[in-house]
């Protein structure tokens, strides 16, 4: 009873279908689920977005959403990528929507760690972060344009927004040496890594679509390093 349970979003299924389901009905539990870009709840449930790429569909079977948020079994759910709003949200009681609450990404400490060749352990990377910031000048100082440090790719309107900046005055986009860093050159080399972060340690502003997600870790590291993240109204709102 009261018990705190990760689950990876996209391992929600067997979760409800099975522990979840031989919970006794006095037990109460805090969830929390992240790990995927997928939108929580709606999207995992099969709502306005769908699943893309080439992962299979997920099924809850009969289980429904409803259901499972009024179950007084679950007493909350902390999720990345939070995307209850709209007339989906407005449909289920009050009592049972504000059970699912948003949790921010975070920086990303993990895919240089997992998949990067030099595999620069989580700690390593958060005291490289504390020490940009310390070493960054007061945002007062900084240039006063906004960093553009994101792959133009199909999602999020990464695209549209790579042509609106594209047509601004260039001194009022900034962008790190040699152009726009690939996504995955930011992602898994060490080196791309410390040239955004750096970038983003100068920089007064910094452009942060959604991308394959709702929420960016480009966000966050934006905060860590004292810029202002520029993001478009969401279900993330009162993160921020």
């Amino acid at each position: 009873d009261g018990a705190v349970v990760y689950v990876p979003a996209c391992n929600m299924p067997e979760f409800v279908a099975g522990a979840f389901a031989a919970l006794n009905a006095s037990s109460r539990i805090v969830l929390v689920s992240g790990g995927e870009d997928v939108g929580v709840p709606l999207e995992l449930w099969g709502g306005a977005r769908r699943l893309v790429g080439s992962e299979p569909p997920l099924s809850f079977g009969d289980a429904s959403l409803r259901a499972f948020l009024c179950d007084a079994r679950l007493a909350a759910w902390f999720v990345q990528n939070y995307d209850l709003a709209g007339r989906d949200a407005a449909a289920l009681p009050r009592r049972c929507a504000r059970k699912v609450r948003p949790l921010p990404i975070g920086a990303d400490l993990h895919s240089r760690h997992e998949r990067s060749p030099v595999h620069e352990p989580p700690c390593a990377q958060a005291q490289r972060l504390a020490r940009l910031r310390a070493a960054a000048p007061p945002w007062s100082r900084r240039a006063d344009r906004v960093l553009a440090a994101f792959t133009a790719n199909q999602f999020g309107g990464r695209r549209q927004l790579r042509a609106a900046l594209a047509a601004l005055p260039p001194s009022t986009v900034l962008r790190p040496a040699g152009g726009l860093l690939a996504e995955q050159e930011r992602q898994y080399a060490a080196v791309a890594a410390q040239a955004s972060w750096r970038a983003t340690a100068a920089a007064a502003f910094v452009a942060a679509p959604q991308g394959r997600g709702r929420d960016t870790h480009r966000v966050w590291e934006s905060l860590l390093l004292g810029a202002v993240p520029v993001v478009l109204r969401s279900t993330l709102d009162e993160l921020y």
